[in-house]
């Protein structure tokens, strides 16, 4: 894509699960945005699914609290440096410190669940005994949001290529 490394300046993941912070040494310049219980949690868990050599380069850590504010009806907090609009969305449950971004694209918002959300956003595919288990307890309230708010695209950590041919 024409970039070199160190043109990325900020990186905004959604959790640290080894499937989706496996690339953060390869930007060792970039600002790591990440909800403040999600970096308290790597630092005390050491599971198989957390890879502390992919921090070992010692990045540069953002951490991020929420309060006080909304993003449609989630407790939200917006990244007032960025433009477009960013906002963090904690869905807590995959892990103790999840979350999801909501950006505006031109004049309509997408919401990146990560991983509070089934692959290709199937919500109404998975049982809801399946989703809380091993998705964690977002996903029926994702489920009623995407149906009250159908001009919101939401996306997920896990999406086929298959997904993006059709939008």
């Amino acid at each position: 894509m024409g970039y070199k490394p160190e043109d990325v300046k900020h990186i905004i993941q959604t959790h640290l699960h080894i499937d989706h912070a496996g690339g953060l040494p390869d930007f060792p310049h970039a600002q790591i945005h990440v909800l403040k219980a999600e970096y308290d949690h790597i630092l005390s868990h050491h599971g198989w699914e957390y890879h502390s050599e992919h921090w070992a380069h010692h990045p540069n850590w953002v951490l991020h609290e929420t309060r006080g504010g909304k993003w449609y009806d989630f407790d939200a907090l917006q990244l007032a440096e960025f433009e477009p609009e960013i906002w963090l969305v904690p869905l807590v449950g995959h892990t103790p410190g999840h979350m999801g971004v909501a950006s505006k694209q031109e004049q309509a918002w997408v919401l990146h669940g990560g991983d509070a959300v089934p692959f290709d956003v199937k919500v109404d595919e998975v049982p809801d005994w399946i989703s809380k288990l091993i998705i964690g307890p977002n996903v029926a309230r994702i489920r009623e949001f995407m149906k009250a708010h159908p001009e919101v695209q939401v996306v997920g950590g896990h999406m086929s290529l298959d997904f993006y041919e059709k939008i």
